[in-house]
Protein backbone atom coordinates (compact mmCIF):
# COMPACT_ATOMS: atom_id res chain seq x y z
CA UNK A 1 0.00 0.00 0.00
CA UNK A 2 0.95 3.70 -0.31
CA UNK A 3 0.91 6.31 1.99
CA UNK A 4 -2.56 8.26 0.79
CA UNK A 5 -4.22 4.63 1.19
CA UNK A 6 -2.13 3.85 4.63
CA UNK A 7 -3.31 7.75 6.13
CA UNK A 8 -6.61 7.01 4.68
CA UNK A 9 -7.25 3.47 6.16
CA UNK A 10 -5.20 4.63 9.97
CA UNK A 11 -7.57 7.66 9.82
CA UNK A 12 -10.90 5.87 8.77
CA UNK A 13 -9.99 3.00 11.55
CA UNK A 14 -9.44 5.02 14.46
CA UNK A 15 -12.28 7.38 13.63
CA UNK A 16 -10.74 10.42 13.29
CA UNK A 17 -10.86 13.98 11.35
CA UNK A 18 -7.68 16.19 10.82
CA UNK A 19 -8.14 18.93 13.54
CA UNK A 20 -7.37 22.06 11.89
CA UNK A 21 -6.54 23.93 15.21
CA UNK A 22 -3.54 21.72 15.20
CA UNK A 23 -2.57 22.37 11.28
CA UNK A 24 -3.15 18.64 11.01
CA UNK A 25 -2.00 18.31 7.53
CA UNK A 26 -0.70 14.39 6.33
CA UNK A 27 1.64 14.26 3.80
CA UNK A 28 0.32 11.17 1.44
CA UNK A 29 3.04 11.65 -1.43
CA UNK A 30 5.34 8.83 -1.18
CA UNK A 31 8.11 10.37 -3.85
CA UNK A 32 8.41 13.38 -1.61
CA UNK A 33 8.50 10.48 1.83
CA UNK A 34 11.43 9.34 0.01
CA UNK A 35 13.04 12.60 -0.44
CA UNK A 36 12.47 12.89 3.48
CA UNK A 37 13.56 10.10 4.62
CA UNK A 38 16.55 9.70 2.73
CA UNK A 39 17.45 13.17 3.77
CA UNK A 40 17.55 12.31 7.53
CA UNK A 41 18.95 8.82 6.68
CA UNK A 42 21.94 10.52 4.94
CA UNK A 43 24.19 11.36 7.56
CA UNK A 44 23.31 7.88 9.13
CA UNK A 45 22.41 9.22 11.89
CA UNK A 46 22.37 7.03 15.10
CA UNK A 47 19.82 9.04 17.17
CA UNK A 48 16.40 10.93 15.33
CA UNK A 49 14.08 13.20 17.39
CA UNK A 50 10.39 13.79 15.68
CA UNK A 51 8.50 16.73 15.95
CA UNK A 52 4.77 16.10 15.24
CA UNK A 53 4.81 12.55 13.82
CA UNK A 54 1.13 12.23 13.36
CA UNK A 55 -0.09 8.92 11.93
CA UNK A 56 3.58 7.55 12.31
CA UNK A 57 4.13 6.17 9.07
CA UNK A 58 6.99 8.28 8.18
CA UNK A 59 8.51 7.54 11.34
CA UNK A 60 8.41 3.58 10.29
CA UNK A 61 10.57 4.63 7.84
CA UNK A 62 13.12 5.65 9.66
CA UNK A 63 13.36 4.02 12.61
CA UNK A 64 14.65 0.98 11.73
CA UNK A 65 17.80 2.46 10.34
CA UNK A 66 18.94 4.10 13.74
CA UNK A 67 19.86 3.03 17.32
CA UNK A 68 16.72 5.54 18.88
CA UNK A 69 14.06 7.51 17.76
CA UNK A 70 12.00 9.65 19.78
CA UNK A 71 8.81 11.27 18.48
CA UNK A 72 6.72 14.05 20.54
CA UNK A 73 3.12 13.91 19.03
CA UNK A 74 0.69 16.86 21.17
CA UNK A 75 -2.60 14.58 19.75
CA UNK A 76 -3.35 12.04 22.48
CA UNK A 77 -5.50 10.30 19.20
CA UNK A 78 -2.19 10.14 16.63
CA UNK A 79 0.00 9.27 19.42
CA UNK A 80 -2.13 6.38 20.29
CA UNK A 81 -2.20 5.27 16.18
CA UNK A 82 1.05 6.27 15.96
CA UNK A 83 2.50 4.00 18.85
CA UNK A 84 -0.10 0.80 16.97
CA UNK A 85 1.93 1.54 13.87
CA UNK A 86 5.18 1.31 15.11
CA UNK A 87 4.54 -1.59 17.30
CA UNK A 88 7.46 -4.09 17.45
CA UNK A 89 10.35 -1.11 16.91
CA UNK A 90 11.46 -1.47 19.87
CA UNK A 91 13.93 1.65 18.96
CA UNK A 92 11.18 4.20 18.66
CA UNK A 93 9.09 6.27 21.36
CA UNK A 94 6.20 8.06 20.79
CA UNK A 95 5.90 11.27 23.61
CA UNK A 96 1.89 12.56 23.93
CA UNK A 97 3.76 16.13 25.00
CA UNK A 98 3.92 19.45 23.51
CA UNK A 99 7.12 20.23 21.87
CA UNK A 100 7.17 23.70 23.25
CA UNK A 101 7.19 22.60 26.51
CA UNK A 102 8.26 19.49 26.89
CA UNK A 103 11.88 18.31 28.58
CA UNK A 104 14.01 17.94 26.29
CA UNK A 105 16.68 17.38 28.58
CA UNK A 106 15.31 14.24 29.95
CA UNK A 107 14.23 13.00 26.67
CA UNK A 108 17.30 13.32 24.44
CA UNK A 109 20.11 11.52 26.14
CA UNK A 110 23.52 10.27 24.45
CA UNK A 111 25.11 12.36 21.09
CA UNK A 112 23.82 14.92 18.68
CA UNK A 113 20.56 14.07 17.08
CA UNK A 114 18.88 14.71 14.18
CA UNK A 115 16.17 16.45 13.83
CA UNK A 116 12.95 15.10 11.26
CA UNK A 117 9.66 17.00 11.34
CA UNK A 118 5.88 18.53 9.43
CA UNK A 119 5.86 21.70 11.24
CA UNK A 120 2.48 23.08 12.17
CA UNK A 121 2.60 26.13 10.13
CA UNK A 122 1.16 27.94 12.71
CA UNK A 123 3.84 27.48 15.15
CA UNK A 124 6.88 27.21 12.94
CA UNK A 125 9.01 30.31 14.14
CA UNK A 126 8.19 29.36 18.19
CA UNK A 127 9.70 25.68 16.81
CA UNK A 128 12.22 27.40 15.07
CA UNK A 129 12.97 29.41 17.96
CA UNK A 130 13.00 26.55 20.99
CA UNK A 131 14.96 24.21 18.21
CA UNK A 132 18.00 27.13 18.41
CA UNK A 133 17.57 27.19 21.86
CA UNK A 134 18.72 23.92 22.46
CA UNK A 135 20.68 23.20 19.15
CA UNK A 136 23.75 22.05 21.06
CA UNK A 137 22.01 18.77 21.20
CA UNK A 138 21.32 18.43 17.64
CA UNK A 139 23.94 18.26 14.06
CA UNK A 140 20.92 17.84 11.56
CA UNK A 141 17.33 19.31 10.73
CA UNK A 142 15.01 17.98 8.17
CA UNK A 143 11.80 20.08 7.74
CA UNK A 144 9.21 20.45 6.20
CA UNK A 145 7.60 23.96 6.68
CA UNK A 146 5.39 27.01 5.03
CA UNK A 147 7.28 27.70 1.61
CA UNK A 148 6.83 31.54 2.58
CA UNK A 149 8.73 30.46 5.29
CA UNK A 150 11.10 28.55 4.39
CA UNK A 151 11.93 31.58 1.61
CA UNK A 152 12.48 34.00 4.97
CA UNK A 153 15.03 31.41 6.36
CA UNK A 154 17.11 31.73 3.23
CA UNK A 155 16.53 35.09 2.56
CA UNK A 156 19.65 37.32 2.27
CA UNK A 157 20.86 40.63 2.88
CA UNK A 158 18.57 43.27 0.06
CA UNK A 159 15.78 41.10 -0.40
CA UNK A 160 12.58 42.06 1.25
CA UNK A 161 12.53 38.76 2.81
CA UNK A 162 15.45 39.17 4.58
CA UNK A 163 14.20 39.95 8.69
CA UNK A 164 14.99 37.98 11.69
CA UNK A 165 14.13 34.37 11.13
CA UNK A 166 16.89 34.70 8.10
CA UNK A 167 19.66 36.25 10.75
CA UNK A 168 18.55 33.81 13.11
CA UNK A 169 19.15 30.75 10.42
CA UNK A 170 22.56 32.19 9.20
CA UNK A 171 23.97 32.72 12.92
CA UNK A 172 23.94 29.16 13.79
CA UNK A 173 23.18 26.99 10.67
CA UNK A 174 23.99 26.22 7.40
CA UNK A 175 20.50 26.02 5.20
CA UNK A 176 19.35 24.82 1.69
CA UNK A 177 16.53 24.10 0.16
CA UNK A 178 15.98 20.24 -0.63
CA UNK A 179 12.32 20.33 -2.19
CA UNK A 180 9.49 22.51 -3.00
CA UNK A 181 5.98 20.99 -2.20
CA UNK A 182 2.63 20.86 -3.66
CA UNK A 183 -0.45 21.08 -1.68
CA UNK A 184 -1.45 18.34 -3.56
CA UNK A 185 0.30 16.11 -2.19
CA UNK A 186 -1.37 16.57 1.58
CA UNK A 187 -4.30 15.33 3.30
CA UNK A 188 -6.37 17.93 3.40
CA UNK A 189 -4.55 20.06 0.63
CA UNK A 190 -3.16 22.90 3.07
CA UNK A 191 -4.03 26.60 1.13
CA UNK A 192 -0.44 27.31 0.81
CA UNK A 193 2.70 25.40 -0.53
CA UNK A 194 5.31 23.64 1.72
CA UNK A 195 9.33 23.18 1.07
CA UNK A 196 11.55 20.84 2.69
CA UNK A 197 14.60 22.94 4.57
CA UNK A 198 17.93 21.22 5.74
CA UNK A 199 19.67 22.90 8.51
CA UNK A 200 23.23 22.00 10.15
CA UNK A 201 24.08 23.39 12.74
CA UNK A 202 27.08 25.62 13.06
CA UNK A 203 30.01 24.51 15.73
CA UNK A 204 30.51 28.46 15.96
CA UNK A 205 27.81 31.41 15.39
CA UNK A 206 28.26 33.15 11.84
CA UNK A 207 29.57 35.96 13.63
CA UNK A 208 31.79 37.47 16.13
CA UNK A 209 29.84 38.87 19.24
CA UNK A 210 30.36 38.41 22.67
CA UNK A 211 26.94 37.96 23.74
CA UNK A 212 24.69 36.45 20.60
CA UNK A 213 21.62 36.71 22.44
CA UNK A 214 22.64 40.56 23.02
CA UNK A 215 22.93 41.04 19.49
CA UNK A 216 19.89 39.33 18.14
CA UNK A 217 17.97 41.32 20.29
CA UNK A 218 19.55 44.22 18.60
CA UNK A 219 18.55 43.10 15.37
CA UNK A 220 15.12 42.73 16.67
CA UNK A 221 15.38 46.60 17.35
CA UNK A 222 16.44 47.46 13.94
CA UNK A 223 14.13 45.38 12.07
CA UNK A 224 11.10 46.80 14.46
CA UNK A 225 11.81 49.68 12.12
CA UNK A 226 12.40 48.41 8.90
CA UNK A 227 11.29 51.02 7.02
CA UNK A 228 13.20 53.50 8.73
CA UNK A 229 16.90 54.65 7.39
CA UNK A 230 19.20 53.26 10.12
CA UNK A 231 20.62 57.24 11.12
CA UNK A 232 17.08 57.30 11.89
CA UNK A 233 16.75 54.03 13.98
CA UNK A 234 19.99 54.48 15.70
CA UNK A 235 19.38 57.84 16.63
CA UNK A 236 16.05 56.52 18.91
CA UNK A 237 18.21 53.94 20.68
CA UNK A 238 20.67 56.12 21.73
CA UNK A 239 18.59 57.98 23.98
CA UNK A 240 20.53 61.77 24.62
CA UNK A 241 22.40 60.87 21.45
CA UNK A 242 22.26 63.21 18.28
CA UNK A 243 21.34 62.34 14.62
CA UNK A 244 24.91 63.31 14.12
CA UNK A 245 26.40 60.84 16.77
CA UNK A 246 24.49 58.13 15.37
CA UNK A 247 25.59 59.03 11.98
CA UNK A 248 29.46 58.36 13.62
CA UNK A 249 28.28 55.16 14.95
CA UNK A 250 27.18 53.82 11.54
CA UNK A 251 30.42 55.27 9.65
CA UNK A 252 32.56 53.43 11.91
CA UNK A 253 30.83 50.38 11.15
CA UNK A 254 30.83 50.57 7.65
CA UNK A 255 26.98 51.88 7.35
CA UNK A 256 25.41 54.24 5.20
CA UNK A 257 23.29 56.74 6.89
CA UNK A 258 20.43 55.97 4.39
CA UNK A 259 20.92 52.26 5.00
CA UNK A 260 17.72 50.29 5.67
CA UNK A 261 18.24 47.05 8.07
CA UNK A 262 17.15 44.53 5.26
CA UNK A 263 20.01 46.32 3.27
CA UNK A 264 22.76 45.12 5.71
CA UNK A 265 24.77 41.85 6.14
CA UNK A 266 24.94 40.19 10.03
CA UNK A 267 28.27 40.58 9.46
CA UNK A 268 27.74 44.92 9.33
CA UNK A 269 25.47 44.17 11.96
CA UNK A 270 27.34 42.35 13.76
CA UNK A 271 30.48 45.57 13.53
CA UNK A 272 27.72 48.04 15.03
CA UNK A 273 26.76 45.82 17.85
CA UNK A 274 30.65 46.03 18.72
CA UNK A 275 31.33 49.62 18.28
CA UNK A 276 28.41 50.13 20.17
CA UNK A 277 28.90 50.35 23.94
CA UNK A 278 26.79 48.02 26.04
CA UNK A 279 25.64 51.09 28.32
CA UNK A 280 24.37 52.66 25.09
CA UNK A 281 21.77 50.10 24.47
CA UNK A 282 20.24 50.18 27.65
Amino acid sequence: MGLLSDTLADLRAAGLVPRKCLGQHFLTDDNIAGIIVGSVLEGEPERVLEIGPGLGLLTARVAPHVRRLVAIEKDPLLASVARENLKGITQAEVVEADFLKADLGALLRGAKWTVMGNLPYSITSPILFRLTEERRRFDRMVLMVQREVAGRMLARPGSKEFGLLGILVEMHYEARLLKTVSANCFYPPPKVQSAIVELKVRRQCAVRVDDEQGFFAFCKRLFAHRRKQMVTILKGLLPGKTREAAARYLEAAGIAPTARPEQLSIGTMAALYRTLSAESLR
